[in-house]
């Protein structure tokens, strides 16, 4: 094209950033517009006013856009309307809607599933070569995505790409590309690049006349230029008066920006440089214009605009000292933003200084974003966050996510835990039904699925709850007291229930079905499962007006599904047209476009609800447009739609809440190059922040511009393309390095007042961390000058010299002074109605860590309860009618704060998924063989080997017990290994019955194993379906105190008969299965650690054998795994009786303990019934394994030397209690 050609005036405006390009431009643009509209200028007028000339100004970005609409008016005295200041995509949008033209919009949902679609197209037809293996992996989409935009960007078509691809990897590339714009020019479709490419037809092809005429065109704030874009510029030209464009780059040479010089920046604005000898190429006759910049009111600022990134290797410096510039070092994330925060915390309570006028960058990684955010909430600082979260990160679809997955994969122990705890499900927030006891639907549940132990398998966990659920209904048919059903038994009947709710709801989902039916079917689950209210959801009318167009458009045949009639189509006969009718037809019912969410639904953020849902089915929608408008639908599977969900989620942006309009702009580097505030704060500035490493997979660019060079080779005859490619990969990677140096040197040049960069100088294992290599060379340039740094150091106070600023430093200050003896703050922080939760929280905080210091005597903070109306009402929980056990006992004196969190609070452990056998199923299971297996022998007498018979009948049982009781998955693997532990052990016990039997000489009846599982006392919660010796009964064994009778229940393993003297007597017997062995010992009698055996020999003798007038002659363990009934000695186990001249006697050491034994259960049911639960173990290693080491303070006790001493004297007397507080 000649200069001939070009009818208009054209200006190339460069200069520095902030050297009034863009003002003086906006007042020539103020002033054609305000010209247009004067009567002066219409009088004159020859042609109608809907041909006169128009303004057009096109800019990079919205930020940009707003910033110029608002000068626009700031400084005139009049309104413009349609001033049609556009970005780029708008004006070309713009054009291809006026155009009439049939071609339609893709979104980027709409191009990804297109391209996701055509690489599984390409890959099933084996043209992948090269990138076959990476084809499916996550992300592979979007790589491809931008590869092919980068290269409609330079202009480079499928068909000359695939000519000129050197590699494989470019010709798989090309095979991709070439597919995909197959399908977009196939639907008449464009996507983002292609828009420009058919703006720039749109304007070559009309007519030169008037109304297509231009009377002022201002191009600014580019770097650089699409090939489509040049052309369009190049086509503007010839229809507009006056073309002006500006462009950042600096004078140099003879006043041509871009001339070589041995201190220029040629490096720095190399991309611009290129773009100006673009522009003058496309059009010759062009004016150049530089723009000097008048100097910055900052000196540092101004120094950094004019010698930053300079080629010299020692710039000269600045002299004296900087001012409006400093650097933050600071020693967190967390602890940058909270500093940063208080800065502009100041500057606002200055009262200087508008919101709108202070601006963060955000120049790390994105996570810094919401930590940003969050922290200016804290401060109460109004702010717009330009970073939105994804889709992917909505409660909503998180939970539609984990539902589908959790049928998907048949009920994982885990998801369904989440699926449970999710406050979105309404079903779940209903009261259970049945015992007082129980908790909440989601407590009961959860109890349930932690109880079973099932990692999967849905039939598996509903048969376990209705095992419970009929245990309990048989124990109520029999008589049995609310209180006495096992509380997991009565959570059953209320998680069946809900479980097959939640099961039904997720059976309904259908097996495969169209898009269309999909999005019905997952509607009706949350509405049953009291996610949204039963009414239809939002649908767009875009979205039907979408549908019913691409209904028009397809082809009769296609519509009618092939020539068959329409009316006997089914979905899976004739997807397409039935698909189309469908939701065309659904969506344009008015009951689709009611209100999701009922108004008077009290639920948290239902606001996000609604968005989240109407985002999700927009993108469903978006996808199935997209596959409806190349005449391709599918009937999708459930782990076809969770994937096309994740896709949506992934691609799919969250809206913002609010806009930049009066508050602090918080952007990200590309949006913040276009906006200039009078305090910028840079944020983020880490070692990988302004990085130009070369990526692991080629950068686009690279690919684009290899591509481009062979390309240009290729016009010229006599130019061959670079072999190897060496040359274009460093290009490349030096194109890559100027745009950070740029897009740095534009960041740091637009404050106006103060520039702040700050980074985390520690990281979280406290080492430290380089700042950004952009940030070293602006130090670098400065030269000896020394910029004001701010090091923030590990567990740096809150300065308490100024005011708080935030809630959070309002607490850490208010605590602060009131360590230092002044209480005003933290009194304020207590009465105040908006902190005042808080306050008092850490009020209690402060008053239990003071009292737990003292170390004299326990109090009401390590377990006292000392009130009298608590001790009241424990006096009548704990009253003469109390059914004690020794298991209760002895587990208050090992530590009577678990005996309180058990017994009073009834807290439960979390009961995690392990893969490990259960010692407590697998010591039932051995208490219930031993039983079965002796009972056996004592009713039948039979010859032979004694020993053998023993071994066999025990393995036999054994087998037979666990047939009988079958388990479900991975419990039932664990029983098994749990029977075959057992069985190892068969032959060791049998040898330690023999060795038992040997010990007792020439009595006149050895004592044989009679009753087993002897049980005194109602039946236990646990023993609801277990037998028990014809010898229990159901009344408990009351024990004389003196003062008082108790009653206590117990169940014995095990009690053997035998003769000896004349006299009956009996060995109480008490399995155990552990590694390690116990056995008696007095002492752990006397302090309560060992009550069981010695109360168990009391009630056989004198409540359930006394119509025997049998005697207690010995007492122990028999642990299993060791050597079976411990001695001691010529000793068998515990000796309750002698035989001393043929003649029974009871041992003087029995008869010395029983006393002291009615004189612990007398201390420890006082010390209960007072309400003395201190935290205190002798054990130091209880942590190990106790369940409720996460709620006590045994450390902190432990660290204060306390001794508990169970007197009187271990507790605070009434004046001690009432000076710590009580």
């Amino acid at each position: 094209m000649d200069s001939s050609s070009i009818q208009g005036q054209v200006k190339i405006v460069a200069g520095l950033p902030r050297a009034g390009k863009a003002p003086r431009l906006l007042a020539e643009f103020r002033e054609f517009l305000a010209n247009r509209q004067s009567p002066a200028f219409l009088s004159q007028a020859t042609l109608p006013a809907g041909q006169m000339p128009q303004g057009l100004w096109i800019c990079p970005s919205q930020h940009n856009l707003e910033s110029l609409r608002c000068g626009l008016l700031r400084d005139g005295d009049r309104a413009y309307l349609g001033p049609q200041m556009l970005t780029f995509a708008r004006f070309a949008e713009g054009l291809i809607a006026g155009s009439g033209q049939r071609i339609r919009p893709v979104s980027i949902l709409q191009r990804r599933r297109m391209l996701q679609r055509v690489i599984e197209t390409v890959v099933s037809r084996g043209e992948l070569k090269h990138l076959s293996g990476v084809a499916h992996t996550p992300g592979f989409v979007e790589q491809v995505d931008q590869q092919i935009a980068e290269l409609k960007r330079r202009d480079i078509w499928p068909d000359e790409y695939v000519r000129l691809a050197q590699t494989q990897r470019e010709q798989d590339l090309g095979h991709l590309y070439a597919a995909y714009q197959q399908q977009l020019q196939a639907g008449d479709l464009y996507d983002t690049e292609g828009r420009f490419w058919a703006a720039r037809e749109i304007i070559a092809s009309r007519a030169a006349s008037p109304a297509h005429r231009y009377g002022l065109v201002v191009v600014a704030g580019f770097r650089d230029f699409t090939a489509a874009q040049y052309d369009i510029l190049r086509l503007l030209a010839s229809q507009t008066d006056s073309l002006q464009i500006t462009l950042t780059c600096e004078e140099q040479g003879e006043g041509t920006p871009g001339t070589a010089s041995p201190a220029g920046r040629g490096l720095l604005f190399s991309k611009t440089y290129g773009t100006l000898a673009r522009l003058q190429e496309l059009l010759p006759g062009s004016e150049l214009e530089c723009v000097a910049a008048p100097p910055l009111a900052v000196p540092a600022l101004e120094y950094l605009r004019s010698r930053l990134f300079e080629d010299e290797t020692s710039p000269p410096g600045i002299e004296g000292p900087i001012s409006g510039l400093e650097i933050l070092a600071a020693q967190s994330v967390q602890g940058e933003c909270e500093e940063v925060a208080q800065r502009i915390k100041r500057l606002l309570l200055d009262g200087k200084t508008r919101p709108a006028q202070i601006l963060v960058i955000l120049s790390g990684q994105p996570e810094i974003a919401w930590r940003m955010g969050e922290v200016l909430g804290d401060f109460g600082i109004p702010h717009f966050l330009e970073t939105p979260r994804g889709l992917a990160a909505a409660p909503l679809v998180r939970l539609i996510q984990g539902l589908l997955r959790l049928q998907l994969e048949d009920w994982p122990f885990s998801q369904l835990l989440g699926v449970v705890g999710n406050r979105l499900i309404g079903m779940f927030d209903a009261q259970d039904i049945g015992s007082p006891d129980t908790n909440q639907t989601r407590l009961a549940i959860e109890n349930c699925l932690r109880a079973a132990q099932l990692p999967t398998g849905r039939k598996a966990l509903l048969d376990q709850c209705q095992r419970w659920s009929l245990a309990a209904d048989a124990a109520m048919t029999s008589g049995a007291q609310e209180e006495e059903i096992p509380q997991l038994y009565w959570h059953a009947l209320v998680a069946r229930s809900k479980l097959e709710q939640l099961g039904a709801c997720l059976n309904a989902l259908p097996q495969e079905a169209v898009l269309h039916d999909w999005l019905t079917a997952l509607e009706k689950m949350l509405v049953v499962l009291e996610v949204i209210p039963a009414n239809k959801g939002v649908v767009d009318e875009q979205d039907a007006e979408t549908l019913s167009r691409h209904q028009k458009t397809l082809s009769p045949e296609i519509a009618s599904g092939g020539g068959m009639e329409t009316d006997k189509q089914s979905p899976t006969q004739n997807p397409v047209g039935n698909a189309l009718c469908d939701a065309a037809s659904a969506m344009k019912n008015p009951e689709w476009h009611e209100a999701p969410f009922s108004p008077t639904r009290k639920q948290t953020g239902s606001k996000e609800l609604i968005q989240s849902w109407q985002l999700l089915r927009r993108g469903l929608r978006a996808i199935e447009v997209a596959d409806l408008g190349t005449g391709d639908v599918q009937l999708h599977r459930l782990e076809a739609i969770l994937s096309l969900i994740d896709f949506v989620a992934r691609n799919t942006r969250l809206h913002q809440g609010q806009d930049a309009t009066g508050r602090v702009r918080v952007l990200t580097t590309d949006s913040a190059r276009h906006v200039t505030a009078q305090h910028v704060f840079m944020v983020g500035l880490s070692e990988q922040s302004f990085s130009s490493r070369e990526p692991e997979l080629q950068h686009p660019e690279s690919m684009a511009d290899s591509a481009f060079s062979r390309s240009a080779a290729a016009a010229v005859p006599d130019q061959k393309p670079a072999a190897g490619g060496g040359q274009e990969e460093d290009g490349g990677r030096l194109s890559r390095s100027s745009e950070s140096m740029l897009l740095f040197y534009e960041l740091v040049t637009r404050a106006t007042s103060s520039l702040t960069l700050s980074y985390p100088a520690i990281d979280e294992k406290g080492q430290p961390l380089p700042p950004s290599p952009m940030l070293v060379e602006l130090q670098r340039c400065l030269g000896e000058a020394t910029i004001p740094t701010t090091t923030m150091t590990l567990g740096q106070p809150q300065d308490s010299s100024s005011p708080p600023h935030s809630l959070s430093t309002f607490r850490q200050q208010a605590l602060g002074e009131a360590l230092e003896g002044r209480h005003g703050w933290l009194a304020g922080l207590a009465g105040l109605s908006t902190t005042q939760s808080a306050g008092e929280s850490i009020l209690a905080g402060l008053r239990s860590i003071s009292q737990r210091a003292e170390r004299e005597g326990f109090g009401p903070y390590e377990g006292l309860l000392l009130n009298e109306s608590v001790q009241s009402v424990l006096a009548r929980r704990f009253d003469k009618d109390h059914l004690w056990s020794p298991s209760q006992l002895e587990g208050y004196a090992t530590c009577p704060f678990r005996f309180y969190a058990e017994h009073l609070l009834h807290l439960q452990p979390v009961g995690e998924l392990t893969l490990r056998s259960d010692a407590a199923r697998r010591g039932s299971l051995l208490h219930q063989v031993l039983a079965a297996v002796h009972q056996q022998l004592s009713t039948s007498h039979q010859e032979g080997d004694a020993d053998r018979l023993l071994v066999d009948r025990l393995l036999q049982t054994l087998q037979a017990v666990v047939s009988a009781n079958p388990l479900g998955g991975v419990e039932q693997a664990l029983r098994e290994i749990e029977r075959r532990e057992i069985a190892e052990w068969v032959p060791d016990y049998v040898g330690q019955e023999q060795d038992y039997r040997s010990q007792w000489g020439q009595w006149e009846q050895p004592p044989q194993p009679t009753y087993f599982e002897v049980r005194f006392g109602p039946k236990a919660r646990t023993d609801l379906q277990e037998g028990a010796d014809s010898t229990s009964t159901p009344v408990p064994f009351e024990i004389d105190l003196g003062s008082e009778k108790i009653r206590l229940i117990g169940q014995i393993d095990r009690i053997d008969i035998g003769r000896v003297g004349g006299v009956t007597v009996f060995n109480i017997i008490d399995y155990k299965s552990g590694k390690h062995a116990i056995k008696m010992d007095l002492k752990k009698v006397h302090s309560g650690h060992q009550l069981q055996l010695p109360l168990y020999a009391l009630s056989a003798e004198k409540h359930l054998l006394a119509d025997q007038q049998a005697r207690a002659f010995a007492a122990g363990y028999w642990n299993v795994r060791d050597k079976g009934f411990e001695k001691k000695g010529k000793q068998v186990g515990f000796a309750l009786s002698e035989v001393q001249d043929e003649t029974l006697a009871p041992c003087v050491e029995w008869e010395e303990l029983q006393p002291a034994l009615m004189e612990r259960v007398t201390q420890t049911i006082r010390s209960i019934r007072r309400g003395h639960f201190p935290v205190y173990n002798e054990d130091n290693h209880c942590t190990n394994s106790c369940p409720y080491r996460s709620v006590c303070r045994i450390g902190q006790i432990r660290s204060l030397e306390k001794v508990w001493i169970e007197e009187d004297s271990g507790v605070l007397k009434d004046e001690e209690q009432e000076s710590r507080g009580n």
